[in-house]
């Protein structure tokens, strides 16, 4: 048996930093899972405690060090509950005790929200398909099966600190960016879900010589460019892409193991840019800069602010204080993100109770919309989420997509 009590750990190198930022500006993002029957809350209560029996280092909370934030162990009951809300919340951890991820339902969905502190996209998808299968099987009673569901990992080692050559230098160095002007509601976020025929998209990807995630890159640039760029702005649009690093590194994690590269739709320089030529450019920056050489850099990049020794030795409250300085500088580099977190997939006996799985991610002041993506099935579901009062960004983007694509079914705010 698992003594809970010594489940405490440090935060991972990326953790660190969005554990200093301000409540107000949390990063969190939701997985969501469409069921063809409506969800039981009682069910969804007992596969989540079933799941934290399995997976005890989710039972955690964050607790306020000396010189860094740090997870201690969590030993109050996990919250269910319904959720009618429209809108996309950070987590309140006061209101759910503390736990930095939270789990709720409406009619028949089933959400997972998480706190950036305690895993990336590609950790909570596994956590999610836990508590999927967990709940799946009691409702139904499936007979058990010798699939393994998922697997355990070691949380004893940094994967960042692992794996990185800090003595690398970035090449790619950000430049200041086009920031969206629009006027903004933060505690109102409108989410639009773009479903796409995955198969389509692949053979419209192929014949131009572009992953899926290129492709979308550039019609969001055009989208902004088109709707609420300033065309006398002299900075480009950038859009910041997370690179999962597991596959790069062979490395299986739980907890955060990604980093960003800043793609760039420069069209500062040509007031008049069509598509195709963003699409090339963009093709050409993912080539430049998506590669494994690049990618170290990043990772080298990114460890050295959680590692330096003067940092390491300052007290947490000046580094707030330093987080807070240097995050509106960094944020002044990127105008949105696009993050892809692929394929999410599940055992052949799940598939018939499941109609979809999408995933968004929370706004803030800075970057006010954000664009998620992932597959499941045939389905490509495509997430913008704006607290832009206005909702042209979203019309332009659709018209895009259903010029470029087509075939796309619109889910979630009406335009």
């Amino acid at each position: 048996m698992i003594n809970l009590k010594k489940i405490s750990r440090k935060l991972d190198n990326t953790a660190k930093v969005f554990s200093l930022e301000e409540k107000k500006n949390k990063n969190n993002f939701r997985l969501s899972v469409l069921l063809k029957e409506e969800v039981d809350e009682n069910i969804l209560k007992n596969a989540l405690l079933k799941t934290l029996d399995k997976y005890p280092n989710y039972r955690v909370k964050l607790k306020t060090g000396f010189f860094w934030n740090y997870l201690s162990v969590n030993l109050k009951e996990p919250i269910v509950e319904e959720d009618k809300e429209i809108t996309f919340k950070n987590i309140n951890l006061k209101k759910n005790q503390s736990f930095l991820f939270k789990v709720s339902y409406f009619q028949n969905k089933i959400n997972l929200d998480i706190f950036h502190v305690l895993t990336d996209g590609k950790g909570a998808t596994i956590f999610l398909k836990e508590i999927l299968y967990n709940y799946l099987d009691l409702k139904y009673e499936l007979a058990s099966s010798n699939e393994e569901k998922t697997q355990d990992f070691d949380y004893s080692q940094d994967v960042y600190l692992k794996n990185a050559n800090k003595k690398l230098k970035c090449k790619n160095v950000s430049k200041r960016a086009f920031l969206i002007k629009e006027k903004i509601d933060l505690l109102n976020n409108k989410t639009y879900h773009y479903i796409l025929d995955l198969e389509r998209t692949k053979v419209i990807c192929k014949k131009n010589k572009v992953s899926i995630t290129e492709f979308l890159t550039a019609i969001y640039i055009y989208a902004i460019y088109k709707t609420i760029y300033d065309k006398t702005c002299k900075k480009d649009i950038s859009v910041s892409v997370p690179i999962d690093l597991r596959s790069h590194y062979q490395v299986e994690a739980f907890s955060n193991f990604f980093t960003c590269m800043n793609i760039e739709g420069k069209v500062s320089k040509n007031k008049n840019i069509s598509f195709t030529k963003i699409l090339r450019e963009v093709h050409k920056d993912f080539k430049n800069k998506l590669n494994l050489e690049s990618i170290k850099s990043y990772l080298a990049r990114d460890v050295k602010l959680g590692t330096n020794v003067a940092i390491e030795l300052v007290p947490l409250f000046i580094k707030k204080m330093f987080m807070k300085y240097m995050g509106k500088l960094v944020n002044q580099t990127t105008t949105t993100t696009l993050s892809n977190i692929g394929p999410i997939k599940v055992f052949e006996r799940y598939k018939e109770y499941i109609d979809n799985i999408m995933v968004l991610v929370s706004t803030g002041k800075f970057q006010k919309a954000k664009c998620t993506v992932c597959s499941y099935e045939n389905n490509l579901t495509v997430t913008l989420n704006s607290s832009i009062v206005n909702n042209l960004l979203e019309k332009e983007f659709y018209r895009l997509l259903c010029k470029y694509i087509g075939n796309v079914r619109l889910e979630g705010n009406a335009i």
